[in-house]
This record gives C-alpha cells, structure tokens and sequence, in this order.
C-alpha cells in the first residue's frame, strides 16, 4: 500500500483553512485512492467549517 502525505491551504472568503492531505493507493488496484482532508481542531479551520456545513444543511431542507 502507498501512502502520500501533503498540505494544503485555501481560503474562503478572507479567511485562510489548513488541511492535511492522505492519500493512500491499494498495491494491486492502482487506479483506485482513498483520499482524506483531516485538519488540526484550530479555531480559524474548525470556524470555516462550521460555517460551510451550515450553508449544506440548509440546502438540504
């Protein structure tokens, strides 16, 4: 199994959020990845989050 590990940073708006990227790739499927987005619980991060898991629930009612 290969294991990539990166970091992002993006902004929303004019705030800035940090992400630890992995990226795991099964040895015999190598056209298949399992992407995860993990970040730290800071507060600048875990506050843009928040706001966008907002705007999805309301779409969804």
């Amino acid at each position: 199994m290969a294991r990539s590990l990166e970091r992002a940073r993006e902004s929303v708006g004019n705030r800035a959020m940090s992400f630890d990227i992995e990226i795991v790739c099964a040895p015999h499927e190598s056209d298949q990845r399992l992407v995860a987005y993990t970040t730290e619980p800071d507060p600048p991060t875990a506050h843009v989050l928040r706001i966008l898991a907002s705007w999805n629930a309301a779409h969804r009612r």
